[in-house]
């Protein structure tokens, strides 16, 4: 004790100094996740104290190093970190005149080599550019759908009262859509006890005919609704009990510019397990093109039986933006379909069919779905049947208008090119 108390100062100190010693030279190596990072040169801990992250990150940037290091001078490449002795040293040495060496540009240093990575950079970009633009013309195809005819308002109506047409096409849904029950009913699995029934109404309250403003929106709503009932009743839904339409159409993109739309409609079904799932898996359509034959000029979907498609079943031909005519399935095969095409009359410019323009039948994108199972109360015989409740909000999409330039390719773009790039660009 007496040592320690006659030494006390000096061994702490002595200890002090030690210790101020080894972090003065080490001090590069502890991993600081704090202090003056902004000066040249000193390591960064990039994701402290994960050492894992860093480490990755440290040998991606040392390999761009290597590949560049033929080129540039090396000091400027070689990622030194410089511990406060070091700086120290550096200091004293400029102090004191001593030069700095810096390596040279190797005399047989390649350009090109140092620019190996930019290159291969380069192409990887414009391949991924190519490719998307692939996928957005796939996309621009499979969007382009909206049931168009025969939903569309005449040209003679045009001037005209043109909600008649309107109430008119309703009538003529309803008969259709008793025409399919009627077919069904025949092969009904709960026949004598649940029938095939839908809203007679379509969802529709009113009784006078629309306004000629809102007539287009409704022939397209119309044509969905009528499209989607058939759809369930096909794919064993029983009942579609309540139908509840969209006041207008829902504007998607980004602000100040529309990029497309939706037609959302609302409707409640009863079915079993098995024709949900089925006619749910039916939403996205059947989507193929328009083959001509050379020979017998006859007209074939390069789609069939096992891609979805049912005999007798409408489809509507389109070619970008622009609606061509529908068809109806002549004779199914597996993997192709004869189809009958239909004429129209209605004031508009025929439109001749070609080789590749897009046939489909419908494209609806899920929105909401709630499944509930149906008790006695609500109703006792499709309770019995274990049938299940399915609300569930369907919305048709399509780009918006408008005028459609294609270019070459992904890297067309020129200076003073304005408003052509790489696959489509809309001209609002």
């Amino acid at each position: 004790m007496r040592f320690w108390e006659e030494n006390k100062k000096l061994i702490t100190f002595a200890g002090v100094s030690l210790f101020s010693l080894l972090v003065f030279l080490y001090w590069s190596l502890f991993p600081w996740p704090f202090g003056n990072t902004s000066a040249p040169n000193y390591r960064r801990v990039l994701a402290w104290p994960w050492g894992k992250s860093a480490a990755i990150t440290e040998r991606k940037v040392l390999g761009l190093v290597s590949a560049l290091k033929d080129y540039f001078p090396e000091q400027e490449l070689e990622p030194v970190w410089h511990s406060p002795t070091a700086e120290v040293m550096y200091e004293i040495g400029q102090i004191a005149g001593v030069p700095v060496s810096r390596s040279e540009k190797s005399k047989t240093a390649d350009p090109k080599e140092g620019t190996v990575p930019l290159r291969e950079f380069l192409k990887e970009v414009n391949n991924y550019e190519t490719e998307l633009g692939n996928r957005y013309n796939m996309l621009l195809e499979t969007l382009s759908h909206v049931t168009y005819q025969p939903f569309r308002v005449p040209k003679w109506e045009e001037a005209g009262e043109a909600g008649f047409y309107f109430m008119q096409l309703k009538q003529q849904m309803r008969a259709e859509l008793d025409k399919i029950v009627e077919d069904l009913e025949e092969t009904n699995p709960y026949k004598g006890t649940i029938a095939y029934s839908y809203d007679p109404r379509l969802g529709y309250e009113f009784v006078n005919p629309p306004t000629r403003a809102k007539t287009p929106f409704l022939l397209i709503q119309m044509g969905i609704i009528r499209d989607v009932i058939e759809l369930a009743f096909r794919n064993g839904i029983m009942r579609v009990t309540t139908i509840s339409p969209a006041q207008a159409p829902d504007k998607r993109g980004s602000e100040g510019e529309i990029f497309f739309e939706e037609y959302p409609t609302n409707f409640v079904v009863n079915g079993n397990f098995s024709s949900i799932k089925k006619f749910l898996n039916a939403l996205d359509g059947v989507h193929g093109q328009i083959v001509i034959d050379p020979v017998s000029k006859l007209t074939f979907i390069n789609q069939g039986s096992k891609d979805g498609l049912r005999d007798g079943e409408r489809l509507i031909i389109t070619r970008g933006k622009e609606f061509v005519t529908t068809a109806s399935v002549e004779e199914l095969q597996p993997e192709k379909a004869r189809l009958s095409l239909h004429e129209f009359n209605d004031g508009y410019k025929k439109i001749e069919l070609q080789n590749g323009d897009r046939v489909c039948n419908h494209f609806y994108v899920l929105r909401t779905m709630k499944v509930t199972p149906i008790t006695d109360n609500l109703n006792s015989i499709d309770a019995q049947a274990g049938m299940l409740r399915m609300d569930i909000r369907l919305a048709a999409v399509r780009f918006t208008e408008g005028e459609t330039v294609q270019t070459a390719g992904p890297s067309s773009r020129k200076q003073g090119d304005k408003g052509k790039s790489s696959g489509y660009n809309y001209k609002w």
